[in-house]
């Protein structure tokens, strides 16, 4: 079960996306899907906010 305070992760993802150049966006989602391990590379700001927040406990 979640935490209610934890950031959600399709708004950090979102986030991340700002700056970027608009037609990589695709790319990058698309290699995200190949494998978990791709998802979490690409998702590399979920994972930072998680171990960074002290705040919340998910356990």
């Amino acid at each position: 079960m979640a935490a209610q305070n934890r950031p959600d992760p399709i708004t950090l993802l979102e986030k991340s996306d700002e700056g970027r150049l608009e037609n990589l966006i695709p790319i990058r989602y698309a290699r995200m899907l190949k494998s978990p391990f791709t998802f979490l590379r690409g998702a590399a700001v979920v994972m930072a906010t998680d171990a960074c927040d002290n705040s919340y406990h998910w356990y």
